[in-house]
């Protein structure tokens, strides 16, 4: 398992929010997360787990009617959905600029409607639906200083799931 391109199998919701909760564990500010799955993949639940990893008591919700949510924690949490996003120019609109920061971890779902975000350094996590409640989890970085982050989580997520 290469440090900056790791998968894992989830067999279950709660082994999905737990992936989230030990990456949450190691994460640090500063950290972009470009989140990618259909519907009903285990995105939001995955923010749950890394939600709860950074030391948060509260539960993530999807965010996308409200398009940006923000979760106060040991670390602040912008949990961002782009799905009804439509135009580039609205990203600025909606303020995104702002939940992408030093002092924060910002988490991005359908971050394709902005491809100018995959510029940026980020971590990649793709959620793909095998069957029922099993997916697949793709972890991947673009950038040298993440790579230590992801084979930190590489190691820990073999102990547990």
């Amino acid at each position: 398992m290469n440090s900056d391109n790791i998968s894992i199998s989830s067999k279950s919701p709660k082994k999905t929010k737990l992936a989230g909760k030990i990456l949450g564990q190691l994460s640090h500010s500063g950290l972009l997360i470009l989140l990618n799955g259909e519907m009903g993949s285990g995105k939001t639940t995955l923010v749950q787990g890394l939600l709860n990893g950074i030391g948060s008591k509260e539960i993530a919700r999807s965010p996308t009617f409200i398009i940006i949510a923000q979760y106060p924690a040991d670390i602040n949490l912008f949990h961002v959905d782009l799905y009804r996003v439509t135009a580039e120019d609205s990203i600025y609109d909606i303020g995104l600029d702002d939940c992408i920061s030093e002092d924060s971890i910002c988490v991005i779902e359908w971050p394709s409607r902005y491809p100018a975000l995959y510029d940026l350094p980020h971590i990649k996590i793709q959620i793909d639906k095998i069957e029922n409640n099993k997916r697949l989890l793709k972890f991947s970085t673009n950038q040298k200083r993440f790579q230590s982050l992801l084979a930190k989580f590489s190691s820990k997520i073999k102990e547990r799931i």
